[in-house]
């Protein structure tokens, strides 16, 4: 048993008894204490954070011993109770909660699921079973990114007889994309093909060109709005750049080979040190206004530098003026002012797929993870930029880097 709620300092009693008072039964035991609060009660919920876009393993989790701990969802029969509580961080706007219990996933039958606001009293979503040993299923949208979530999970009755394990899994239904960027010499080359992840299907389309397919082509360089509905009436709007192809030049020998969609780097010698997977490209800005570069994160735990460069290249990326640096998932701002100082400032985590960005806009600089703004810091004049790359681990890869200059 748990109980939460208690006042530090203050003194409390516990009784033991055994079965009727009887003599029979009456024999010598072990107490156990512990402060830790588990996830039978709010405020021992589990950070399922980490779970988002996979599962836990299955049977990871139960209602067996579990006690009723505060107000049972609105689509639960309230009688008893057995609800266990886990919380999330939200990285997106949408979520979408499975709790499997058929088959080899869990024993719990009749199960009922609840989704509340960071209060764990204010209810946002609640969903029960269809039938005995069904999984349930549901999606959630309007939350506010970085806003802690609740969920709570309960069976039938809260009935011993209905307790059992499950497996939980929580995604995020986005929209995956493939560009084809224009070539120097096709001005009208650029094409996109969304690809809806974590939804489902079938899925509907509309673009900001009037296009309700998947893809469309003939694109010059610009943005294009494409939103999309999956048959749960999910909708999730997506903003997606084309761009031109990056010429890299100057690669540090035998460091980075350049990949055959001349935008991903893959570091090729055996040596993790910085300065032996430098490149930089011939792609010149002469203007400080609307432009971009961006790429996106193809591994984990990995250590590289994208960013604009006062010099096509060099050897450590010295020169790179305003960077990303990626350090095992960690993302840092790093910025070179005009007394030569370094800036360095953590601005969030990544994981594989995320997209991360440089904007320059007027006399402000922009760092975005999927298309949300980090940190904003004001530019100084230089006349030119340069896009380079420097990648620390062997055989690690930056993924898809873009620009629109």
């Amino acid at each position: 048993m748990s109980k939460p709620g208690l006042t530090i300092g203050s003194t409390y009693y516990i009784s033991v008894d055994n079965h009727n008072g009887s003599a029979s039964y009456r024999g010598t035991f072990q107490l156990c204490l512990s402060d830790a609060v588990d996830y039978d009660f709010f405020e021992g919920a589990i950070d399922v954070s980490s779970l988002i876009d996979t599962c836990s393993a299955a049977n990871a989790y139960t209602t067996v011993q579990a006690t009723s701990d505060r107000t049972p969802g609105s689509c639960w029969n309230t009688i008893g109770g057995s609800n266990r509580w886990f919380k999330f961080v939200a990285s997106s706007d949408q979520i979408r909660i499975e709790v499997k219990t058929a088959g080899s996933a869990g024993s719990i039958q009749y199960p009922y699921v609840a989704l509340w606001a960071a209060d764990g009293s204010t209810q946002l979503a609640c969903q029960k079973y269809t039938t005995q040993y069904s999984n349930i299923n549901f999606s959630k949208t309007g939350l506010t990114i970085g806003n802690t979530y609740y969920i709570s999970v309960d069976n039938h009755n809260g009935s011993a007889t209905y307790r059992g394990t499950f497996q939980l899994c929580l995604s995020e239904f986005r929209i995956d994309y493939l560009v084809n960027d224009i070539t120097p010499t096709l001005p009208g080359s650029g094409s996109i093909s969304a690809i809806p992840v974590n939804g489902l299907p079938p899925y509907t389309y509309i673009w900001s060109t009037g296009s309700t397919q998947s893809n469309i082509t003939g694109l010059s360089a610009g943005k294009y709005l494409v939103t999309v509905t999956d048959a749960s009436q999910t909708i999730k709007n997506t903003i997606i750049y084309v761009g031109k192809q990056i010429n890299w030049i100057s690669p540090n020998a035998g460091g980075i080979a350049i990949q055959p969609d001349n935008q991903s780097l893959l570091k090729t010698d055996n040596q993790n040190i910085w300065g032996t997977g430098t490149v930089g490209s011939s792609n010149s800005l002469n203007t400080l206004d609307s432009n971009w570069v961006e790429f996106k994160v193809a591994q984990k735990n990995i250590n590289y530098v994208v960013g604009i460069a006062t010099n096509i290249t060099d050897p450590a990326s010295l020169s790179a003026n305003y960077k990303i640096f990626v350090e095992n998932n960690i993302v840092f701002a790093v910025e070179i002012d005009q007394d030569g100082n370094f800036i360095k400032k953590q601005i969030g985590t990544s994981k594989k797929g995320d997209v991360l960005r440089i904007e320059l806009t007027g006399s402000t600089i922009n760092y975005l993870l999927n298309g949300r703004i980090l940190l904003s810091t004001e530019n100084f004049p230089l006349t030119q930029f340069y896009i380079e790359s420097d990648i620390y681990n062997t055989n690690a890869i930056v993924g898809n880097v873009r620009s629109s200059f």
